[in-house]
């Protein structure tokens, strides 16, 4: 078959070698740092989130892609400082290709989430569509993505097993439940989708991403029935609780296994179903986690404070006991902004709500829905490390490792990289490499979810550009590469 020859785009090329880079004027910007401006530049156009990255700017670089996206080519001119398509080599090779580009979605383009396993419209009565849409659902589904991933965690013919398995176990439970009862209908179970979702807060620390991915997309279609099914408004809203819950760890899982796309997606539609359950407590957390995770999944700093925004009217009114996540969240989001006195002012606000914890939920250390004193020392080693108060990051980092459980290896493993970051504001790349190095190689494949992958790749961005060649960071970068693909060589 003939190829198409590539022809590099050197024009984008210099222009980025002549922007200076925003955190060392004195170099040339790189393509992690000219993505990371870009998708803050539309974010503040457009107020919504995009996700390019250092591994576009390289296609784009490389000619692999000669006619970015309208939004893509507006941000690159203004961030680069040009005037027109051509000053960054952007033509297109015939008119036809630059409408069917115009018409489709980019790769990474996150601006109008859906959920992914959403039942279609036309199988929808209005009160499961009300709870399942969002407002502008008309993109179609991609499913490329998700049948990449099914296959390789346990083929599609096991997610259809789960599938059938949980809903004869549902159907079996309602069969013999009072007519009254809304466990007659089956998957209308309360209590029980509340278990389940208990039992994914312990697996999710436990557990691989992979493995976690067709046992949630098998309960999430049941749940979906028993939404559709139920009979009473309050059953209904309880079940819509369960659900967003349930669509958190699936937002989490898709994003832990790479594709940050769909998760959003998910993110979004677990949003829209704990506004339907109108339960204060279970819309606080499941805000709380989404501020958590954005942080670690590719957003603007100004995009993760927007969730906080939005997330705060909800706070005003309800029980302080809910507020861990968000405000562990927010105190996190405003360190990474450099709002130093507002982010040590939330800290206050950290101790107080765990002050207010009962003491189950202080010592359920295996869960994520849980909330021990380790989540607390978290907090603070990554509100330290992110300002730069290296001496009570120290601490907080100290006090973390003790306070976690023997065995848990994710959360140990963010303090080790934090404390990388530590090691390189203290003026010593070459010991910060070498640590997130070691922390790295020792950790075993499936604990290296998003977070631990994310400050990975905070270690490496933090190396001065004039110490990136060097022989360790040259090593560090290139771990990450098999890590997490080619976006690390181009950080």
């Amino acid at each position: 078959m003939r190829r198409t020859s590539r022809i590099p785009n050197q024009e984008l090329r210099q222009a980025r070698l002549r922007t200076p880079s925003p955190s060392e004027p004195d170099r040339p910007m790189s393509r992690s740092e000219l993505a990371e401006t870009v998708n803050t530049w539309l974010y503040e156009k457009t107020r919504r989130v995009f996700s390019m990255s250092a591994n576009q700017i390289g296609k784009y670089e490389r000619g692999e892609n000669h006619w970015p996206r309208q939004y893509y080519r507006d941000a690159l001119r203004a961030v680069l400082h040009v005037t027109t398509d051509a000053d960054l080599g952007f033509r297109p090779t015939r008119r036809s290709t630059e409408e069917l580009l115009d018409q489709r979605p980019e790769e990474h383009d996150t601006s109008n989430p859906v959920p992914v396993l959403a039942p279609t419209a036309e199988h929808r009565a209005p009160a499961a569509r009300d709870a399942w849409s969002s407002p502008g659902e008309v993109e179609p589904i991609h499913r490329r993505t998700l049948l990449a991933a099914v296959p390789a965690v346990a083929g599609l013919g096991a997610l259809t097993v789960a599938l059938g398995t949980e809903t004869t176990r549902h159907e079996l439970s309602a069969a013999f439940a009072d007519a009254s009862d809304e466990r007659a209908v089956p998957g209308g179970d309360c209590d029980e989708w509340n278990e389940i979702v208990r039992e994914y807060g312990y697996r999710y620390l436990a557990t691989s991403p992979a493995d976690l991915l067709g046992d949630l997309n098998a309960d999430l279609r049941t749940i979906q029935v028993a939404v559709h099914a139920a009979r009473d408004d309050a059953v209904r809203r309880r079940l819509c609780g369960a659900a967003s819950r349930l669509a958190v760890f699936q937002g989490m899982v898709l994003g832990d296994l790479g594709d940050l796309h769909q998760g959003r997606r998910w993110w979004r539609t677990a949003v829209t179903l704990s506004d339907r359950c109108e339960d204060r407590s279970v819309m606080m957390w499941v805000r709380g986690r989404q501020i958590v995770r954005a942080q670690y999944e590719q957003l603007p700093v100004a995009a993760v404070l927007d969730l906080v925004r939005r997330a705060e009217p909800i706070a005003a009114t309800a029980p302080l006991v809910s507020w861990t996540e968000f405000v562990g969240g927010k105190a996190q989001a405003l360190a990474m902004a450099g709002r130093a006195e507002e982010a040590r002012v939330t800290l206050t606000d950290v101790y107080r709500v765990f002050e207010q914890q009962p003491a189950e939920v202080v010592a359920d250390s295996g869960s994520l829905l849980g909330w021990p004193i380790d989540r607390v020392r978290y907090t603070e080693s990554y509100v330290y490390s992110h300002l730069g108060d290296l001496t009570a990051a120290d601490l907080a980092q100290r006090q973390a490792i003790q306070a976690y459980p023997p065995g848990y290896r994710r959360g140990p493993a963010q303090i080790e990289l934090q404390r990388a970051l530590c090691l390189i504001a203290a003026g010593d790349g070459h010991e910060g490499t070498r640590h997130a190095h070691q922390v790295l190689t020792a950790l075993p494949a499936a604990d290296r979810n998003r977070p631990v992958v994310d400050l990975a790749q905070r270690v490496l961005r933090t190396v001065p550009v004039g110490e990136r060649n060097r022989p360790r960071a040259v090593e560090y970068r290139d771990l990450l590469a098999q890590i997490d693909g080619p976006t690390a060589t181009a950080a």
